[in-house]
């Protein structure tokens, strides 16, 4: 009997138990957008804080002091930074999202099971 050797694919040695590249990839990209997701909900946090400092700038207590100004200054650079931040990481999100999808749509189409299930359809 020949000894297989498995096949040991580049940049997965997490993943080198799976035969799959595309399985590997498709791990990969899931556990990326989850770190993503988590910078996401921090650009979210930063808008919220400088709406809430510009807010109590403008309204608050603190309207006539000095260091309402700071606050203001403060808010908005938060504003500025977070905003294109979250949009960003929004937009690079979902299409990550449609990335996996598309990977495990072409996994269930190469899949053995799909291929016999093909093959039941042909024969009917």
């Amino acid at each position: 009997m020949k000894n297989k050797e498995k096949k040991k694919y580049v940049g997965a040695s997490s993943h080198s138990h799976e035969d799959n590249p595309l399985v590997v990839e498709a791990r990969m990209q899931t556990k990326a957008l989850g770190t993503l997701s988590v910078y996401r909900r921090i650009a979210y946090s930063g808008i919220a804080i400088g709406a809430w400092l510009i807010y109590l700038s403008i309204y608050g207590s603190l309207s006539s002091t000095t260091m309402a100004t700071t606050l203001l200054v403060i808010g908005i650079i938060l504003l500025v930074i977070s905003v294109p931040i979250a949009g960003i990481l929004y937009i690079g999100i979902s299409r990550g999202k449609q990335n996996v999808e598309k990977i495990i749509k072409e996994l269930e189409k190469n899949s053995p099971q799909a291929k016999v299930e093909e093959s039941s359809d042909k024969e009917e």
